[in-house]
């Protein structure tokens, strides 16, 4: 696996080198590929073409399990429409992946729904970076007023099997961090499940914090 991985790096163009790498990624298991897919989308920018052997093996897996492989691919794909280096290739796989998964396109668009907002109140919170107390009344009261905006039910980014319908508004916060990253407390959708709490950062580089 690590060496079909280094095949598929900048060093090696030969097609057919890439083909074989590609086709023994995609002998894994769905688990297995999923842990490997930030890297896999990395190797994409390798590639020579759009259309690549990569690229139709991920689309191809992200089709065939979208709340696993899909999920995770077009969040990955997402994160980097702002570089210059992937913003063409990477849409084009986007626009590709929505045009043949249109039922999982709903509730990938009820993930960015949710996304946006909280967004929108991070950026807010800034104002009030200065005074602690002031800025977490701010995004408290913020938070209780996004109830009504969002949708009955939802998954959060992070993974498809964190089922949401509301949040908790009185246990979110604004931790002490230079980005001020926001504490996000969900209701979950299961009622014998407890709470789910997350890290919301806006304007930071997250492929550091994943494992």
């Amino acid at each position: 696996m690590s060496h079909a991985l280094e095949l598929l790096s900048s060093r090696f163009s030969d097609l057919a080198v890439r083909e074989y790498a590609v086709a023994t990624l995609g002998m894994l298991s769905d688990g297995v590929l999923g842990d490997l897919l930030l890297q896999l989308v990395q190797a994409l920018k390798a590639e020579l073409r759009h259309d690549s052997m990569l690229a139709r093996m991920l689309l191809r897996r992200a089709l065939c399990s979208p709340h696993t492989i899909g999920h995770r691919l077009f969040w990955l794909l997402r994160s980097e429409m702002h570089a210059p280096n992937a913003h063409e290739r990477f849409g084009l796989l986007l626009w590709l992946y929505a045009l043949r998964a249109k039922p999982h396109v709903a509730v990938l668009a009820k993930q960015l729904a949710v996304t946006a907002a909280l967004e929108r109140i991070a950026l807010g919170a800034l104002r009030y970076k200065h005074d602690d107390g002031e800025q977490k009344v701010w995004v408290q009261k913020k938070m209780a007023a996004l109830e009504d905006e969002l949708p009955a039910e939802f998954t959060l980014p992070l993974s498809s099997k964190m089922k949401c319908n509301g949040i908790v508004a009185a246990k979110c916060r604004v931790m002490d961090s230079k980005q001020a990253p926001i504490w996000v407390t969900f209701r979950n959708a299961d009622v014998m499940g407890g709470v789910i709490s997350v890290i919301f950062k806006c304007g930071d580089d997250l492929r550091q914090d994943v494992r």
